[in-house]
């Protein structure tokens, strides 16, 4: 029977779109972009707190050296003119070598806190370095992500306006009485038109009488489930398996 093998048709692109959109579905709410998206921010502010604090470890490193320079400069006055002989004063000589002793030992403190200052500025150039890395990894993974799932959104939108078009062509051959019955099956039962395996009807997997299953099998009319309602057709195919 020809409307019958419509239905057939119909339901079949009907279930594709339903799968399609339950893809589309859940392939917009993959959360996997937005969670590598949040490492990469996550990365990015780690980047820039090393970054502002390299620079700062810089910026007193470089205040170490001119302290530095400047203490050597005055511990090298100091001793050319306590060895020069012009100085003959003991209380004048003795200030000064505290002077110098001084400078000495504040200059040995500027010098061990500049060395360890270094150290540590060089351990976190090495992290940056690997952060930066790793965040260049990140961008490149989400960018492929991003491309992946645009092709995957693209590919499923085609699909959908193929089957949607299949649905419309089917829908126009159908009378208009039986569409709408077609359409409140559905929309009650999920499927409206299921096969008959034997003796059971899909839709609710009960028995159909031997004088239906007659009827099913040799159709001048559209056969409905006496129990559930779908419309039924007997599936050969299903039937050799």
């Amino acid at each position: 029977m020809k409307e019958l093998k419509i239905l057939q048709e119909l339901q079949y692109h009907v279930t594709q779109l339903d799968e399609l959109n339950k893809r589309l579905e859940n392939l917009n709410g993959n959360k996997d972009i937005e969670k590598l998206d949040t490492v990469i921010q996550q990365k990015e502010y780690d980047l820039i707190n090393k970054k502002t604090q390299y620079e700062i470890n810089n910026v007193k490193i470089q205040r170490y050296e001119q302290k530095l320079n400047q203490l050597n400069f005055s511990i090298k006055e100091i001793n050319e003119k306590l060895y020069s002989g012009e100085i003959s004063n003991v209380a004048q000589l003795e200030q000064m070598q505290k002077d110098n002793n001084e400078s000495k030992e504040e200059a040995g403190k500027i010098e061990e806190e500049a060395i360890e200052l270094m150290e540590y500025t060089e351990k976190l150039k090495d992290e940056i370095d690997k952060l930066e890395e790793h965040h260049r990894e990140l961008v490149i993974q989400s960018e492929n992500s991003e491309d992946e799932y645009i092709k995957k959104l693209d590919s499923i939108e085609k699909e959908i306006e193929i089957e949607n078009q299949h649905i419309q062509d089917r829908s126009n051959k159908l009378d208009e009485k039986l569409l709408k019955i077609f359409n409140k099956l559905r929309d009650k039962k999920g499927k409206a038109v299921v096969g008959v395996i034997g003796d059971k009807c899909t839709g609710c997997h009960m028995n159909i009488p031997i004088v239906s299953l007659s009827k099913i099998k040799n159709p001048k009319a559209i056969n409905y489930c006496d129990n559930c309602g779908r419309i039924l057709y007997y599936d050969k195919e299903q039937e050799l398996e």
